[in-house]
């Protein structure tokens, strides 16, 4: 394997030259820029706040380039500003924009185009629309965030794998006309809407929704809302189910039967609350199924990171979803066939983290240490034991 002492290393015939050549390892591609911009000041200035924080968490490392995030303010004249966003914008770059002014928003647009950068938004996305604009909008800036229907193809998929065969859906009265997605995405699995009920936005008591659902006893329950109406309509339906229950059981003339169990499989899109908003609400919700696009491990990584930085845990869902959008993207960037592909290559990595239905996992809520966690799907050893 080794010359000879003495022996010429460059004697070697052209064949073996041929051939140590191709066991070299490949050349890296070059990096490939990121720059995220947020607004520093304004009405959206928290928010930037929370995609800097999402950023510094997610600790870009590894092959693919760091991040350059920009802060953005807006002064009196704005000619100076799209000048020198250009400047900061390398080539090849993918722009990725937060939330801003829409005075800010053009600026970056006509810089980004100035410099052929594709861009790529941090938008929150609304509960009705469908997700991310046709291939065919090769200018339109690309969303990253999620999008509802594909977070109830996967809750809706793994209800089914657990045996579901109805199901019903609670969602806020402003996204009723929503609804026909529900039933679009539940027919994908066979899965049959027993009832599409709404509440208002001072609902606390959730006693007709609660006593309707209960009197069909589906095998899931769709809850769509923020932590705070989420940890008010389990606990209603629940009792509306045992009170059920006892009627039937009276009914019979069998008082001393054991009321029915009923325990339906809670499916919860992930994006308006964090599992620690519960609060003492959280037991009746154990075992419930969450959508979400970052897996167990690197959602307690994300809050480790946090809380070493902060000193709490992160304080807004937003956070999770753009850490998970900044995390596909730092993945894509160094993956050699997205970079090899006939799209600019910043294009392709943007493109290839628009949600997708293979982004999202299906999650456990769970309990751990006394806190509330997301954990995988399957129980491992360690939450038994818990």
């Amino acid at each position: 394997l080794f010359p000879s002492p003495g022996e010429d290393e460059a004697s070697g015939s052209p064949e073996d030259a041929a051939t140590h050549a191709t066991v070299l390892p490949p050349t890296p591609p070059d990096p490939l820029p990121v720059v995220v911009l947020y607004p520093a000041e304004g009405h959206f200035a928290r928010v930037g706040e929370l995609v800097r924080r999402a950023v510094t968490d997610v600790q870009w490392t590894g092959p693919a380039a760091p991040v350059r995030w920009l802060p953005l303010g807006l002064p009196a004249g704005t000619a100076g500003l799209e000048a020198w966003l250009a400047d900061q914008i390398p080539d090849g770059a993918l722009v990725v924009r937060a939330p801003m002014d829409t005075t800010l928003e053009a600026i970056v647009a006509r810089a980004a185009a100035a410099r052929g950068a594709p861009v790529a938004h941090l938008l929150p996305v609304q509960r009705a629309e469908a997700g991310p604009p046709p291939a065919s909008s090769a200018t339109a800036p690309v969303p990253l965030l999620g999008a509802w229907p594909l977070e109830l193809r996967a809750l809706f998929e793994a209800a089914a794998a657990q045996g579901a065969r109805k199901v019903a859906v609670l969602l806020p009265e402003g996204q009723l006309p929503a609804a026909s997605l529900a039933r679009d995405e539940a027919a994908r699995f066979d899965l049959e809407v027993t009832e599409v009920l709404g509440y208002g936005p001072r609902e606390t008591a959730f006693a007709e929704q609660a006593q309707r659902i209960a009197a069909n006893r589906p095998d899931a329950v769709l809850l769509v809302g923020r932590a705070a109406e989420v940890r008010l309509a389990a606990p209603a339906v629940l009792l509306a189910g045992s009170r059920t229950a006892r009627g039937r059981r009276q009914h019979r003339r069998a008082p001393t039967a054991p009321a029915e169990p009923w325990s339906p499989t809670w499916l919860i899109p992930s994006a308006a609350w964090r599992p620690d908003q519960l609060g003492e609400h959280l037991r009746p919700l154990l075992g419930a199924l969450v959508a979400h696009r970052l897996d167990a491990e690197a959602l307690a990584q994300l809050e480790t990171r946090h809380r070493r930085h902060t000193g709490q845990r992160p304080r807004s869902a937003y956070l999770y979803q753009v850490a998970a959008a900044l995390q596909c993207l730092q993945q894509a960037a160094a993956t050699p066939l997205l970079r090899a592909s006939s799209s600019p290559p910043a294009t392709a990595v943007a493109r290839a983290c628009a949600p997708r239905p293979e982004h999202y996992l299906v999650l456990r809520l769970c309990e751990r240490e006394g806190q509330p966690a997301l954990c995988p799907l399957q129980p491992t050893p360690t939450d038994r034991r818990d």
